[in-house]
């Protein structure tokens, strides 16, 4: 009877042992995530990435109502274009995206933002605008891939006439 005391006792106390250890590495990995979400621009990164564009809107322009650093505030410019663009409010992507011309016209960054100008130009029917900005992509912009996207609108320009 004794042994199985002893066993139960044994028992009792290695779990919690096992509880304490797993609850604190539970507190471990949650303040771990709180540290990494201290800086709003790389919450607003993360839930772009996870397609959670709602809270990236809001986390981008948290970012941006402090003292943002001229790259990524650029980059979030960019990124709440994406996401306007995303969710067909093309009127506001376009603003972000020349906001990103404005601020940063020699970067690549810029060359990307003048593309998403052009497809919210597109959607918005304003036809003459967008294939010249289309055009200047086609022959102008170092990544092939986005030259191709610029010659398939020019393809869609010609169907709608």
């Amino acid at each position: 009877m004794k042994i199985k005391a002893n066993l139960i006792a044994n028992g009792i106390s290695c779990l919690s042992l096992i509880f304490l250890i797993s609850f604190t590495v539970m507190a471990e990995d949650s303040h771990e995530r709180k540290k990494y979400f201290i800086d709003s621009y790389l919450e607003a990164e993360h839930f772009f990435y996870s397609g959670e564009y709602e809270k990236s809107q809001l986390s981008y322009q948290n970012y941006l109502s402090g003292q943002p650093s001229k790259d990524r505030s650029n980059r979030a410019l960019y990124r709440l274009g994406e996401i306007h663009q995303k969710s067909k409010t093309f009127a506001t992507a376009l603003r972000y995206y020349e906001m990103v011309m404005q601020r940063s016209p020699v970067l690549i960054l810029a060359e990307d933002a003048k593309l998403g100008q052009a497809q919210c130009l597109f959607e918005l029917e304003q036809y003459g605008a967008a294939e010249n900005i289309f055009k200047e992509i086609a022959f102008s912009h170092p990544d092939d891939k986005k030259k191709w996207q610029a010659k398939i609108y020019l393809g869609r320009l010609d169907e709608k006439r």
